[in-house]
């Protein structure tokens, strides 16, 4: 498995995956601390995870070999690309031996995958909907209701945002048992009625 991509994309899809990762996940389920890489064409999968959350990210790479998968800790991906000026990298995977290799412009790093067996597969959603819609205006209608969230972890269904969607416009709800926060966002027509918590980690805007 082999291929090209540019650092700095490399970068923000990896640091945009690994804010998933927790330390009370990793602790359970120690494989947790790894980011799961999977190569179809030129498509480069991200994909990290806690205990009740799944992220991934897509980014288009130059695949100069095999398909392929591997999974690596978080911190050893990161911290090696973190150090790297914006230029363009190629990541050679030995998917039996498990020895991985960054090249860059004037040197390499070398370190050890692991298997993507291992890790943990997703859930399939049945009947699941999906619902497009200007990333501002949802991260407008958090920023205005996150707030209110319970930072109480034995309620966990109060620490995230409530969304709630119609036809002809977004809902969005927060509460700590406390206060209540509900905002209305008519601009975004979705078509669709669906409606689920997001959890606050989930967002980012509490960082």
């Amino acid at each position: 498995m082999k291929f090209t991509v540019t650092s700095n994309d490399l970068l923000l899809q990896l640091q945009a995956v690994a804010k998933v990762i927790n330390q009370k996940s990793v602790a359970a389920v120690p494989v947790l601390e790894n980011i799961l890489f999977e190569l179809q064409g030129n498509i480069l999968t991200l994909t990290a995870a806690d205990q009740s959350n799944r992220l991934t990210c897509a980014l288009e790479v130059n695949n100069l070999g095999e398909d392929g998968s591997f999974a690596v800790r978080s911190n050893i991906i990161l911290d090696a690309i973190k150090e790297l000026s914006d230029q363009p990298i190629e990541i050679d995977v030995d998917s039996e031996g498990g020895k991985a290799t960054i090249t860059y412009s004037n040197g390499h790093y070398s370190f050890l995958s692991t298997s993507a067996d291992i890790y943990p597969q997703g859930i399939e959603l049945d009947e699941a909907r999906t619902i497009v819609m200007p990333a501002q205006s949802l991260l407008k209608g958090l920023e205005r209701t996150l707030y209110a969230a319970s930072d109480d972890d034995t309620r966990p269904i109060m620490t995230g945002v409530y969304l709630d969607f119609y036809p002809e416009k977004l809902i969005t709800v927060a509460s700590d048992g406390r206060i209540l926060v509900r905002y209305t966002d008519s601009n975004i027509k979705c078509g669709e009625t669906a409606s689920f918590c997001l959890p606050a980690a989930n967002t980012n805007l509490h960082e």
